[in-house]
């Protein structure tokens, strides 16, 4: 280590700096721990997060001294098959020494962090007495959501029958369904729900609502336009999740209120019926199709299922499904008849290479399907428990569900889940609580970024 170096928070820094032959492994740790809780601060903010920090920070201190007297021995006596010199090891004591200074200084930072946040937190209103005042909800609106996409928060929502009419209220520790108590008071709003809401780990325009109260029919369709008749917000898109999954929204049969498109490009009303949802369609048909293709055993059929894949990521649905027609003359069934847009064509041969990575990509899809089994039934375990988390981590479970990727199409999607299941924090609670769903997926990339690179 040279001479005068001001440690560093890092375990990438020890190991780079580490003289051979000291044992820091009890620093690393240390300020590895550091790292990962400093992490989660800036992510989730100040609670359970900053106790956690300033332990490690005292963790690191005590390792550091313990360290400093062994770098001093050394330097009077250097282990004999060690690179380093005496000055090395009396550079690193030295070094070790000031970790006192920069733990005291991380403290100092750390605790304006938690000032500035319970300052936040003490102008995080509910917008109780807002409700009925269009501009001042409007900034309401945009405040909370945009600090929510920090931090999920509680909600309560009332809904009415304009977009103009409906409610919500969010805080980060009144339950929900106060807060919807808090609507009902204050306005006359008597179709009443209240969950968890954050904004989705993949879609960042995406609201996320965990209901636990009632699923109110309708609720994300109207919350979709209350959230554009008051752009510009965070969210412009709201995903419904139910005990644990994904959920479609529930027809209002009542509901008489018209879909107003507020793009800029277009500001007419929309009566016209939604056009059929092409990826939706592909996704049902090769779904249908999967048993027939595992029974055959035909390489040749999975090869087709794997391009037909490629053009759907691609959004290319015409060329997706004509191949999805191939496929099924293949499989021994007709295909769809052939249209103007997706005129049917004849197969074509598989090259001798192709079972080998077919195989790896099959592999993945196996193990993945296990996987996301294997999630479900733990969002269904945590929605049953009713927990007070049991909410946030419903959420979090559907966050690791979307980042398998069905199909990765090249290497570098494969390396970017490796280092997904080998470092994300979720997963490894997963693994360690529930089920090791990591192991099997690892295996399955290995293959496949075989395959893929060659």
């Amino acid at each position: 280590m040279k001479k005068n170096t001001t440690p560093e928070l890092s375990a990438k820094w020890w190991r780079s700096t580490a003289p051979d032959g000291l044992d820091g492994k009890e620093l690393e740790k240390a300020l590895g721990d550091f790292e990962t809780a400093q992490a989660k601060l800036q992510k989730d903010g100040p609670e359970n997060n900053l106790s956690t920090c300033l332990k490690t920070l005292t963790q690191i201190e005590a390792a550091a001294k313990k360290l400093e007297s062994e770098a001093q021995k050394f330097a009077k006596s250097p282990p004999k098959k060690s690179n380093a010199t005496a000055d090395d090891f009396t550079n690193t004591a030295d070094a070790l020494k000031k970790y006192s200074k920069v733990s005291d200084a991380a403290r100092k930072e750390l605790g304006v962090q938690a000032k500035n946040a319970a300052e936040e937190d003490d102008d995080d209103g509910d917008g109780e007495g807002l409700l009925n005042n269009a501009e001042d909800y409007k900034n309401y609106l945009k405040t909370t959501l945009s600090r929510m996409m920090k931090r999920q928060m509680n909600f309560g929502v009332g809904l009415g029958k304009q977009a103009h009419d409906h409610r919500f209220l969010f805080h980060k520790t009144k339950p929900g369904r106060a807060l919807s108590a808090a609507i009902k008071k204050e306005t006359s709003l008597v179709k009443l729900s209240w969950g968890i809401a954050g904004a989705h780990a993949e879609q960042p325009m995406t609201l996320v609502l965990a209901l636990e109260g009632m699923q109110l029919p309708g609720l994300k369709k109207k919350a979709e336009r209350l959230l554009k008749l008051n752009k510009p917000l965070p969210f412009n898109r709201v995903l419904l999740m139910v005990d644990g999954e994904e959920a479609a929204d529930v027809v209002d049969p009542e509901d008489t209120d018209t879909d107003v498109d507020l793009d800029e490009d277009n500001e007419a009303a929309s009566t016209a019926t939604p056009s059929p949802d092409p990826e939706a369609a592909f996704k049902a048909r090769l779904a249908a199709l999967l048993p027939r293709i595992k029974e055959s055993g035909s390489n040749d059929a999975r090869l087709k299922a794997s391009e037909a894949g490629v053009f759907a990521r691609k959004r290319d649905f015409d060329a997706a499904n004509r191949i999805l027609d191939e496929l099924e003359r293949l499989l021994g069934g007709g295909a769809r008849p052939a249209t103007s847009d997706a005129p049917a064509t004849p197969a074509t041969p598989a090259t001798s290479e192709t079972p080998d990575a077919t195989d790896a990509m099959t592999l993945w899809q196996s193990e993945r399907a296990t996987a996301m089994d294997s999630l479900k039934s733990l969002a269904r375990t945590l929605a049953g428990a009713k927990h007070a988390g049991s909410a946030k981590a419903i959420i979090e479970v559907n966050a690791v569900m979307k980042n398998l990727t069905a199909a990765p199409a090249s290497a570098a999607q494969v390396r970017e889940l490796e280092r997904y299941l080998g470092q994300d924090d979720v997963v490894q609670d997963i693994c360690e609580l529930d089920r090791d769903i990591r192991t099997p997926l690892l295996k399955a990339l290995v293959q496949l970024r075989i395959q893929l690179a060659a």
